[in-house]
């Protein structure tokens, strides 16, 4: 009974266990992937206000050179002229009105221009483009008429006219036409003295439909990411609660191996999925960048040719990974397949790039025969060797693993090396053994070449050590199929 009860312990903590690894690995996700959007968002959304600036500047410089300078100090030198339909007021503010339409398009236009000057240290209307009429139904004309006073001046106004910088209004202003912001241009006389100021307001229709469109963008990616997440939790879950199966089939069986063999690439998986999960997330952010691009370029055929290129790029190198992920994680190898060697090489480099990006990794495949074998156990030996290479060297300046095969006595033999110190004579007895390992505490089970080992015993194989090229060299022998010719 006890045994019964023991059992039942272990196996409620290690439920526990699970369900707690993969609830916290969902929280520290979402957490870092939503200050990363939250990050991207404001980023974003300083771009789209340094574009409105920007542009509502641009306009109003390209404003200010259709004005007569030396007539609009003549017609506002006299305070007590207030007749802005005489011949020299009509003259000089016609070419203003020329501009303000030709500098206005339909999703960026200008509502109203107009100048200001002082008179004493009051603040005066100049030229107004806006019509006679009250159109924002608020009791007061839209005209302001000349040498007109500005009773409530605002602030940016004044700091225009002491400064003599261009102002931009820090608040959005809102009425029946829409949504504005304003712009004060200083205007200079030949000695460099302001003595006017053009003021002009933009309407914000695009940037608030870009803005709206951001924060769609924000609310989707959030849904997406929040899915994959739970997505990528669960399938943890998964393979935790399939690693706690396993653990307790130790327990119940004899077969011991096929536990040790699961648990070593459960482990490999482990230690590559925050990577893999990196790996996603940046194309993600280039399908993105290049969608809101594409909507910036609605026009231009070759550069939405162009985006949409590189999204399928990034849709090419995010199926990439899961296809290798999922090749290596699978658990239906229940028969032999006849496979050439390369691929299972090139299929575990792939599963691996992430993991080797900071490696110098030089493959010299001479040959590619076929051989009959557990293509994932392989792989596992592999990923093994390739790991321990890595870890080898991870202090190291220079990081650089070789991989080679050859043919030898009707079978095919894969040398990975490494640059490393090579192992003690002391050590080197021991590394086939179970539970002996050099890495720090977390990293390693050692057990990893022990089941190497036991893996191309079952494949009529054998895994042995040699110093080549004063490297480290470890020697992976598989037989031949024979019944299949080399492929080319």
């Amino acid at each position: 009974m006890w045994y019964k009860k023991s059992i039942k312990t272990h196996i409620l903590k290690l439920h526990k266990k699970s369900l707690l690894l993969s609830v916290l690995f969902f929280l520290i996700a979402l957490g870092v992937t939503l200050i990363q959007t939250y990050i991207s968002y404001e980023n974003s959304h300083n771009i789209l206000e340094q574009t409105v600036k920007r542009e509502l500047i641009n306009k109003g410089n390209l404003i200010s050179l259709s004005l007569d300078f030396k007539g609009l100090k003549q017609i506002t030198s006299d305070v007590t002229n207030t007749e802005d339909n005489s011949k020299e007021y009509q003259s000089i503010i016609q070419p203003l009105i020329h501009a303000h339409k030709k500098v206005n398009d339909i999703k960026n236009s200008i509502k109203y221009v107009y100048t200001t000057h002082k008179i004493g240290d009051q603040i005066h209307f100049g030229l107004d483009t806006a019509p006679r009429v009250d159109a924002d139904n608020d009791g007061k004309l839209d005209h302001a008429f000349l040498n007109e006073k500005y009773d409530t001046p605002p602030e940016e106004l004044l700091n225009a006219f002491n400064t003599g910088e261009v102002q931009i209004t820090q608040n959005p202003y809102s009425d029946s036409w829409g949504t504005f912001i304003g712009a004060f241009i200083p205007l200079k006389d030949d000695s460099g003295n302001v003595f006017s100021v053009l003021g002009l307001d933009l309407t914000l229709d695009q940037y608030l439909a870009d803005l709206n469109l951001l924060q769609k963008w924000v609310k989707i990616n959030i849904i997406i990411t929040v899915s994959l997440l739970f997505i990528f939790s669960c399938i943890l879950y998964f393979f935790l609660e399939r690693s706690n199966e396993l653990k307790l089939q130790f327990l119940k069986q004899k077969d011991q191996e096929l536990l040790l063999i699961q648990q070593e690439k459960l482990a490999e998986v482990g230690l590559i999925s925050s990577s893999v999960a990196h790996e996603i997330n940046n194309p993600l952010n280039v399908i993105y960048l290049h969608l809101l691009s594409m909507k910036r370029k609605i026009d231009d055929k070759e550069k939405i040719l162009n985006s949409i290129s590189k999204i399928e790029e990034a849709y090419d190198k995010i199926q990439k990974t899961l296809i290798s992920m999922k090749n290596f994680i699978r658990m239906d190898d229940a028969t032999k397949k006849i496979i050439p060697i390369n691929e299972v090489v090139l299929n575990t480099m792939e599963f691996l790039k992430v993991k080797t990006k900071y490696y110098d990794i030089s493959l010299n495949l001479k040959v590619n025969p076929t051989i009959s074998c557990f293509e994932t156990q392989i792989s596992q030996v592999l990923i093994n060797l390739i790991s321990n290479a890595m870890d080898a060297q991870e202090n190291d300046k220079v990081k650089k693993i070789f991989i080679e095969n050859e043919l030898e006595n009707n079978k095919v033999v894969i040398k990975v090396k490494n640059s490393g110190d090579l192992i003690p004579s002391e050590i080197l007895k021991k590394i086939e053994t179970g539970f002996f390992s050099t890495k720090d505490k977390g990293k390693g089970s050692g057990m990893g070449l022990m089941i190497s080992k036991k893996i191309l015993e079952n494949h009529d194989g054998k895994l042995l050590y040699k110093v080549e090229d004063n490297m480290n060299c470890f020697y992976l022998e598989i037989p031949l199929d024979v019944s299949q010719t080399e492929v080319a």
